[in-house]
């Protein structure tokens, strides 16, 4: 595999399927270790920091975007724009 992520042919290596996966899978753990807002728990018994987990979940949400993008939009050479 080349270093920009592509097989020899051009075809995109699984990759980013593999990576995809992985966020939405953190993404799912996120969305069900929510605790219940009907029984608030004081910030003593916290595992986490909902503040970080909130920005935890808003990087995973760019990084998916980002791959989603890369998966659909083919890859071009920056010397194209040069070129013309």
């Amino acid at each position: 595999m080349n270093t920009d992520g592509q097989l020899p042919d051009g075809k995109r290596g699984p990759v980013l399927d593999e990576l995809a996966a992985e966020v939405e899978a953190d993404l799912e753990l996120i969305a069900n270790s929510r605790p219940d807002a009907a029984e608030p728990e004081t910030p003593d018994r916290w595992l986490d920091d909902p503040e970080e987990v909130q920005v935890e979940e808003t990087d995973l949400c760019s990084l998916l975007g980002a791959v989603e993008a890369l998966q659909v939009d083919p890859p071009h050479d920056p010397g194209d724009a040069a070129a013309r």
